[in-house]
């Protein structure tokens, strides 16, 4: 998988992307307000660089299940609703 971390995780350490894996990288975020995973590695969605106006995952951009009512149990929904960014950066 593209991205792919190798670092050793807290199991209980919230899960992102299509890669189900843990925040690292650049990241960003779906802006369709009901998309059921939010958060996306950049290399797993094939982005280099920050998109330029809204964005949407491809499940989202292929209209699957755009509107299902959301389910969080292993995505944690502080990084969006807290931070008010679209674009997560790695602290270095």
């Amino acid at each position: 998988m593209p991205g792919h971390c190798d670092m050793p995780v807290d199991p209980n350490e919230p899960r992102y992307c299509i890669c189900q894996q843990v925040s690292f990288g650049s990241m960003v975020c779906c802006d369709n307000k009901n998309c059921l995973i939010e958060w996306f590695h950049f290399p797993c969605v094939g982005l280099t660089t920050s998109p330029k106006g809204k964005w949407y995952c491809p499940q989202c951009r292929d209209g699957k299940e755009p509107n299902k009512p959301l389910k969080r149990e292993n995505i944690n929904n502080s990084m969006s609703k807290n931070s008010g960014k679209r674009i997560a950066e790695e602290k270095k």
